[in-house]
């Protein structure tokens, strides 16, 4: 009889194996549907805000403004940034919403929220090369010591063609 209690103890014991061992299954695949319902979730706000009115009204303006000016965009930047700031408020509200947007992509990335590939994804080398060619310069001719993390990453990301 004490064998029969041992057999029914030990399949009991296995039993509760299995079923923990499935809750855990569950479990991981629960929290990998909920990641994955946050990344789409951050897809779609940063998708959203770079396809948005605001932001292509932005970089048409920061556009006009580099065309016009041309080598010197970053020095009259800052001088009309520090003496006339009425005449580039529009400007510089462009140049920090474009510079922000990727800022928040470097971040997530930096945090260990999504990899270079997610980021590649919402970051084409187009909207990469605007930013290191036309908002970098600016970044720079307002503060020399500028932050140069995110501009850094970015070039990381898509480097130079040789």
């Amino acid at each position: 009889m004490e064998g029969y209690w041992q057999i029914i103890t030990r399949i009991a014991e296995l039993i509760i194996a299995l079923a923990a061992a499935t809750a855990v299954l569950f479990a991981w695949k629960s929290t990998k549907e909920t990641r994955k319902a946050s990344l789409a979730q951050i897809l779609m706000q940063i998708t959203d805000a770079y396809s948005s009115p605001e932001m292509l009204a932005g970089m048409l303006r920061l556009h006009s403004f580099k065309e016009r000016f041309q080598e010197n965009f970053g020095g009259v930047f800052a001088q009309l940034r520090e003496n006339n700031y009425k005449d580039i408020k529009e400007i510089d509200e462009a140049r920090r919403r474009y510079s922000h947007h990727f800022y928040k992509i470097w971040l997530l990335f930096d945090r260990g929220l999504v990899n270079k590939k997610f980021v590649k994804k919402v970051a084409t080398h187009g909207q990469v090369d605007f930013l290191l060619e036309t908002i970098e310069p600016l970044e720079k001719a307002i503060d020399p010591d500028y932050d140069h993390s995110t501009f850094d990453f970015f070039r990381e990301i898509y480097p130079e063609e040789s």
